[in-house]
């Protein structure tokens, strides 16, 4: 049995970062102890050791007190040690000794790993973007350059190593293989929900938009989609609606042997919430769909809700009255999260799958990781019934934020991919119906090619 040792103070808090490295990552059973008279992390094995410096919560007295600007880290480095591995330094020194039956790390993978899964740098961090949300460019990830990486992940592959050496055996390690998991936010349902929907996109062009020339392309859509007339009439198999792309993205799940998610938003009444609701007849034709060829779905929790537990529990209630389902997968609308008050909310109305950490603005690995983990109330300072299960990649990141080409878009999510397949990890897309051909012209092979198998 393995035995680890802590030093005294901020229980909760090593013991979670314990618990992700060593079980839910690794899969090793192990036994906790305290020691007041530890200055380091010791895991032991058969008269073998592994110490970890201590070189962040040995700082503070009491639960809570890290929770301020001058504890978050400024930098982070590249290790250069042989032995490191190259792995990032978000707390401790670049060093490392063996002797015998002993390693000594001075890099705090502990603390690192605490860092990075708990989001506290966006808690003490108050920078917002326009919607409320912690901005990729703020993030020590971010600004150090290693969003790229799964740190965290790093972090449990160079304890693995470690605890081969001391002689645990390959087969205790917990087997994992890649899986992607291809998700799509149902924000609008269809483009053209009724023939009355030709009087809100003309206003909207020629009110809002100031374009005639917007005004008459929606017009001639409008017309073609409806069977046309003329130059602008198109065969019946061509008069899909443009987001009516469910099957589609139910294929390309199937043929890579997965399953997709949907989530459907059920309320909201903010400008940014969508009326098409899974009260709504055809939203909900398509959501009982989505459930007849076997797929999953979920709750796309409204803009407000982030901050709202209340409005939270009311949208919980909703979609278990209109589904007869328990939303066990939810995602917030607009990648808000106010960390860690919307995971607390989440757990109160039983979601255990939460998919939304990742920046909107940047592909990457928010919380340092590509593998599902329970998340920490840093202000509770307890471990959450919830896991979070990253975002590693979005269409409108690609698009839109960073105004890729199909083709840099392509090049980009699959190096990505190929980053989470070296952790056989998971790797989560989120993909929307809206993103194909009409609005996103050129892109109407983008996923499929990113999903293509070489």
């Amino acid at each position: 049995m393995i035995k680890v040792i802590l030093p005294g103070g901020f229980l909760q808090e090593r013991a979670y970062a314990i618990h992700v490295l060593l079980y839910e990552f690794l899969g090793l059973t192990y036994s906790i102890e305290v020691s007041k008279d530890e200055d380091s992390y010791c895991i032991e094995f058969d008269g073998n050791e592994i110490r970890i410096a201590d070189c962040f919560f040995d700082r503070y007295a009491s639960a809570g007190s890290y929770l301020i600007t001058e504890a978050l880290p400024q930098i982070a480095l590249s290790a250069k040690h042989p032995a490191l591995d190259g792995i990032i330094c978000i707390y401790g020194e670049d060093l490392f000794t063996q002797k015998e039956k002993r390693l000594d790390c001075g890099v705090d993978l502990i603390a690192g790993a605490f860092f990075m899964l708990t989001r506290w740098e966006e808690y003490v961090d108050q920078t917002r973007d326009q919607h409320g949300r912690f901005p990729a460019p703020a993030s020590l990830a971010m600004r150090a350059g290693f969003l790229h990486r799964p740190v965290v992940n790093e972090y449990a592959v160079l304890l693995k190593k470690w605890l081969l050496q001391l002689g645990i055996k390959e087969s205790a390690f917990k087997k994992r293989t890649y899986q992607l998991s291809l998700h799509c936010d149902v924000d609008t349902a269809l483009y053209w929900p009724s023939k009355f929907s030709i009087v809100n996109k003309v206003l909207f062009q020629l009110v809002k938009q100031h374009t005639f020339s917007g005004a008459w392309n929606e017009i001639r859509q409008f017309i073609a989609f409806h069977g046309g007339v003329g130059f602008y009439s198109r065969p019946e198999k061509d008069r899909r609606d443009p987001y009516d792309t469910y099957d589609k993205l139910m294929d390309l799940a199937e043929k890579r042997s997965t399953k997709a998610c949907f989530c459907f938003l059920v309320d909201g009444e903010h400008a940014l919430d969508d009326k098409q609701m899974l009260h709504v007849p055809h939203v909900r034709r398509i959501f009982d769909h989505i459930r007849q060829r076997g797929h999953d779905t979920g709750i796309h929790f409204s803009y407000r809700t982030a901050d709202d537990a209340k409005l939270m529990q009311d949208e919980s209630k909703q979609y278990q009255t209109k589904t007869g389902l328990q939303p066990a997968n939810a995602r917030q609308h607009f990648l808000r999260c106010s960390v860690p008050g919307t995971w607390r909310a989440l757990e109160k109305v039983g979601v255990t799958n939460d998919f939304t950490m990742g920046y909107p603005e940047s592909l990457g690995f928010r919380c340092g990781t590509c593998y599902p983990f329970p998340l920490f109330d840093v202000v509770m300072g307890r471990m959450l019934h919830v896991y979070e299960r990253p975002l590693i990649a979005m269409d409108v990141t690609l698009k839109f934020y960073r105004e890729y080409t199909p083709e840099q878009a392509v090049t980009a999510v699959r190096k990505l991919a190929d980053t989470v397949r070296s952790y056989d990890g998971e790797f989560v897309l989120l993909w929307h119906n809206s993103s194909f051909g009409y609005e996103w012209e050129g892109w109407e092979n983008v996923l499929e090619e990113i999903l293509r198998e070489d």
